[in-house]
């Protein structure tokens, strides 16, 4: 029925039942919710302010993790959604415990190669996958995927970023 549909999809029966459609404009109250949590940090930042702190981070952090633990349909997993646009208007804020350690060097500089990653997990454990034995080859995988785009992030991407960006100084300021 339509409850086995994921939101932001419709079911197409007459090809198969496993084949949906991604419809964009049925996940607008989720665009909307965020434009108004943006709207509503950006405008009065009080707000992250208020809503922040160590125990109300950590609190929420709890709140999203049972709602992802025990959510078993897609309603009761839209909880989800609610819950994290919550805990990023804490986390604007910038003081709880759990935004000092999102802000450390080792969190930044991983957020930094997150593409990289984002790129490298799947030929990074087919790789592993090929010529490490099983079981070892899942412990090594993610290892060597976060490895690779921290090295990835740091000796390809920053230098070209700087190289585009020093390119386009020259250029735009003659």
């Amino acid at each position: 029925g339509l409850s086995s549909i994921t939101p932001g999809t419709l079911s197409i029966p007459h090809l198969s039942p496993s084949t949906v459609l991604p419809i964009p404009l049925l996940r607008s109250a989720e665009f909307v919710y965020g434009v108004m949590l943006c709207r509503l940090t950006v405008l009065n930042p009080y707000w992250s302010k208020a809503m922040g702190g160590h125990l109300f981070e950590v609190l929420m952090i709890a709140i999203v993790v049972a709602v992802l633990c025990l959510a078993s349909s897609v309603q009761s997993k839209a909880l989800f959604t609610v819950a994290i646009g919550i805990l990023i208007v804490q986390l604007a804020g910038g003081y709880g415990l759990v935004t000092a350690a999102l802000s450390s060097k080792p969190l930044l500089l991983l957020g930094g190669a997150s593409y990289a990653l984002y790129l490298l997990q799947g030929p990074m454990r087919a790789i592993c996958d090929q010529y490490v034995p099983h079981p070892f080859d899942r412990f090594l995988s993610p290892i060597v995927t976060i490895a690779g785009a921290i090295a990835m992030f740091l000796y390809w991407e920053q230098p070209c970023r700087r190289l585009l960006l020093s390119a386009y100084r020259r250029v735009a300021y003659r």
